[in-house]
């Protein structure tokens, strides 16, 4: 029998392939710079490989490979292989409120132009305002999946050595066990959004073929106390929703010295990738990895804890699931991502 009432069923079905908040600020700019202008296909699939051809820039820029299809065909108007990905996307942003199509005439309400304005000058603002979009739209399942997670204690194991954990259909059989109603692609999907939020993180485990899901964030109800300090809250309809836990600087740095002798065997000035300490990091004090980064790179300013902290870039070997978190990376300046760090004893 199902852990949830059957009825809960409604809220979860299938959601749009959308995994990325930059994606979005993407169609937030598109409907603010189309509006009350013809919806043309082809400029929304221009659009459409833009973004892709983006990700494979900062691909080739990591891991120094990868397919390059979308940036080889930025210059052509070839559009079939878009031609399933367009209708998804287009109804993802006419779902959450982006924009709508009156006849074939984009409007693009006043408070989507506001989040565009914000993009650039307040980013963290306009990814509230994002949030509150997607969890108050009629794509119920994302905020189903926080309230579940929640409810399973704030984290979820998925195992391929645990009968009925891979991906696949057996995946969509153990995720209903665990109260999660819906097919295995829309769990990836929603995944890799609430983790572009910052809703959620996950870490892996390469050796046992694992990946541990938890929260980043807490629901609560109108006059309901959260059970940790939060920098942000957001009020949903019905719900308040908590995220960026409030972590002091000292705690991190502590956490982030702990790490690096574990991965070092406590041999200071050994270079170490920032994906390897920052997910050991996260995992210990439950943030998200663009949280880390900001505490990172606030740690390495302002030369605080009892080391000093130097970063820098380079190649790192490819991983699987990378390029959903590399992009969190941090970073100094535009297109350059920082990926590795050693930690030195201050000299007296």
């Amino acid at each position: 029998m199902d852990p949830v009432k059957r009825t809960d069923a409604q809220w979860w079905g299938s959601v749009r392939k959308v995994r990325y908040l930059d994606d979005i600020f993407a169609l937030v700019k598109f409907a603010t710079e189309h509006d009350g202008r013809q919806f043309v296909l082809e400029e929304f699939i221009r659009l459409l490989k833009s973004i892709r051809a983006k990700r494979e820039a900062l691909r080739v820029q990591l891991f120094q490979g990868g397919p390059r299809r979308a940036l080889r065909s930025l210059g052509r108007s070839e559009t079939k292989s878009y031609g399933s990905i367009a209708p998804d996307v287009l109804a993802f942003a006419k779902a959450i409120g982006i924009m709508q199509l009156e006849g074939s005439e984009v409007v693009c309400p006043n408070y989507v132009r506001q989040i565009a304005a914000l993009i650039d000058p307040s980013r963290s603002e306009a990814q509230k305002r994002v949030i509150t979009l997607i969890l108050d739209s009629k794509y119920r399942a994302y905020q189903k999946l926080l309230q579940r997670l929640q409810e399973l204690g704030g984290s979820l194991l998925l195992s391929s050595k645990d009968e009925g954990a891979p991906r696949g259909t057996s995946l969509r059989i153990y995720l209903r066990r665990q109260g999660i109603l819906t097919d295995s692609a829309s769990f990836y999907t929603m995944r890799d959004l609430l983790y572009n939020l910052e809703l959620l993180n996950w870490t892996t485990n390469s050796a046992s073929k694992s990946e541990e899901l938890y929260l980043t964030s807490a629901l609560t109800g109108r006059n309901e106390r959260v059970g940790r300090a939060f920098e942000e809250t957001i009020r949903l309809q019905g719900s308040i929703l908590h995220f960026h836990p409030l972590v002091g600087m000292q705690e991190f740095a502590t956490s982030l010295l702990d790490s690096y002798s574990l991965l070092t065997q406590s041999r200071m000035g050994q270079l170490v990738q920032i994906l390897d300490i920052r997910e050991i990091v996260s995992a210990k004090l439950h943030i998200s990895d663009q949280q880390f980064s900001d505490l990172l790179l606030r740690l390495h300013r302002e030369s605080l804890g009892p080391f000093r902290l130097e970063l820098s870039e380079g190649t790192i070997p490819y991983r699987a699931g990378l390029l959903t978190k590399a992009p969190s990376l941090p970073s100094i300046r535009e297109g350059a991502l920082l990926t590795y760090c050693r930690l030195r004893k201050h000299i007296e």
